[in-house]
């Protein structure tokens, strides 16, 4: 009878303990979203990843009278090193792991309002530890790649190229720091563009930096200051960062607006810092239905580079955009599911 007490004792105390940490996340969550209304909005009214999937490039072009010739671009996806949010919620799913990675994430983001800071481990997550490494690895392997033609080109050693990036910081690092020995030697900027914002409602996929204005170095990365300092001040083109992407906007409409953004550069090969999400639908989009290349189903891994020729084709009043299908590569990383 005493030990049947004690267990419920305890049981009771168990209880008492989740309730309570539920009502203390309730109320996070109600604080963080008053500090950030439009991720509630995003969240509740998004359709980013809501429209019609276009058809068949391959049958398109073979049924389609053509009314202008073919003009290739030679694009190179490169994805961000990991960010915060995917220490939170990308690790095991175990219900003790997850927690714990949980509450260290509530407590970075408690002290980050504590200060008064405007920056965010959930809100346009930065590079993590790990994704800082990730990103030298990316430039550790041209350094010791630098025979290749296409890592030539990389490094701005080989034909002309221009970087853009996502508007998004962790890309934005990301393409800072693997690129760094080119950006050194030609003192060229990357360009912001939010057409290559991620593909979710989540807030991590929302942009904190305004329109038109330079982004700022992540707190994440404060092991790395004086040095990220001087190149987001000094390496960054924001001209064409309007700012987040539109709550009414969708994936596809920000995919063919970089379709046209690069079609109307004059240099031939455009080097991208960006998104899973965003680089996977969009080999969905353009890669021939018949295609098996990998990119199409399993994600890029964090520092993956692909490789890749579009082909556009003017047909009555409109483009057709293809990827050639041999000319997919997977140049450094690898791909996955989760």
């Amino acid at each position: 009878k005493r030990s049947r007490l004690k267990m419920l004792a305890v049981i009771g105390l168990g209880l008492r303990v989740v309730l309570g940490g539920a009502v203390l996340y309730a109320l996070f969550w109600a604080l963080w979203l008053q500090k950030h209304p439009e991720a509630l909005i995003f969240l509740l009214n998004s359709r980013d990843k809501q429209w019609k999937t276009l058809p068949d490039p391959e049958v398109e072009l073979r049924r389609a009278p053509r009314t202008g010739g073919v003009e290739t671009r030679k694009i190179v996806f490169v994805r961000h090193g990991e960010s915060t949010w995917n220490v939170t919620f990308n690790g095991s799913k175990h219900p003790l792991y997850f927690v714990g990675r949980l509450l260290m994430s509530v407590k970075h983001e408690l002290t980050l309002l504590y200060k008064g800071s405007a920056d965010s481990w959930f809100m346009d997550s930065p590079l993590s530890v790990l994704g800082s490494e990730q990103a030298k690895e990316v430039r550790e392997f041209l350094q010791t790649h630098g025979g290749e033609d296409t890592v030539r080109q990389l490094l701005g050693e080989k034909g002309d190229s221009v970087l853009v990036t996502s508007n998004l910081r962790r890309a934005i690092s990301t393409a800072l720091i693997a690129f760094a020995d080119r950006l050194a030697r030609t003192k060229e900027k990357i360009f912001i563009l939010p057409c290559l914002q991620e593909i979710s409602r989540n807030p991590d996929a929302l942009s904190i930096t305004p329109a038109g204005a330079q982004p700022r170095v992540a707190w994440t990365e404060e092991h790395l200051a004086t040095r990220m300092e001087d190149m987001y001040a000094n390496h960054l083109d924001a001209t064409f960062n309007v700012g987040n992407k539109d709550v009414s906007s969708n994936g596809l409409q920000r995919m063919q607006e970089f379709n046209e953004w690069a079609f109307a550069q004059s240099k031939p090969m455009v080097i991208v810092t960006g998104h899973s999400l965003w680089f996977r639908s969009y080999f969905r989009e353009f890669l021939p239905r018949s295609s098996t290349f990998p990119g199409k189903q399993v994600k890029m891994t964090n520092g993956a580079v692909v490789e890749f020729d579009v082909q556009r084709v003017a047909v009555g009043d409109k483009y057709i955009y293809c990827i050639r299908d041999e000319s997919a590569r997977l140049v450094h990383g690898s791909f996955k599911n989760a």
